[in-house]
Parts: C-alpha cells; structure tokens; sequence
C-alpha cells in the first residue's frame, strides 16, 4: 500500500474531487471525504484551476507532474 503525502492529492483523489465539485458538493466536504486538512484541498483548486474554467482532474495531474518534473530537475542543477 503506498503512503498518503500530506500536502498533494493522488489521481484518483483529483478525479473524485473533480467529480464531486461538478455535483455541488463543499471544498470541505470534499476535504472530509479525503481525511484531509480543507486547506490541502482548496491548495489543489489555486494551483489547478485557470481562471474562467472549471477544475479538471486531467488537467491538474498534468500540471502536478509537470511541476514535480521541473523540481527534479532544478533541484540538481546548483
């Protein structure tokens, strides 16, 4: 079983939040469902949505891996 990271949601927590929005449901409900702090959740929704569109789960997980990618390589490169 892998290890739930504190700061960042899995895929499947991005599509079922993506899901659960879509039908009305809280930022804090949503937070409750996922045992996670509303803070976590509502980071997610600022770095995952773009103005004037609603949040996607495949867009957020391409966004999230393309910002890990680019840590990966900054992190080297001092």
């Amino acid at each position: 079983m892998s290890k739930q990271c504190d700061t960042h949601l899995s895929d499947a927590d991005r599509e079922t939040l993506s899901l659960g929005l879509t039908h009305g449901q809280s930022l804090r409900r949503r937070a409750r469902v996922f045992g996670r702090a509303p803070s976590t959740v509502s980071r997610e929704l600022a770095r995952n949505t773009t103005r004037g569109h609603p949040y996607r789960a495949c867009t957020a997980q391409t966004r999230a891996g393309a910002r890990a990618t680019s840590r990966i390589r900054g992190a080297g490169s001092t």
